[in-house]
């Protein structure tokens, strides 16, 4: 598993430092959940933080 992870950062690296991430949406209030279009809960705030942080685009 360690493998995986370090192989996945060492790809979003190499990619370069502006990158576009697609992320999967599934329901489980309050970790993510849709209402009216948009997606609300802990994790997306999360992801949101730090994809500003990182300067990426979700």
């Amino acid at each position: 598993m360690k493998k995986i992870l370090l192989f996945i950062f060492l790809i979003i690296f190499i990619v370069g430092y502006s990158i576009d991430l697609k992320i999967i949406v599934y329901e489980t209030p309050p970790i993510m959940f849709a209402e009216n279009g948009k997606i609300k809960g802990i994790l997306p705030e999360i992801i949101n933080y730090i994809a500003k942080k990182e300067n990426w685009n979700i």
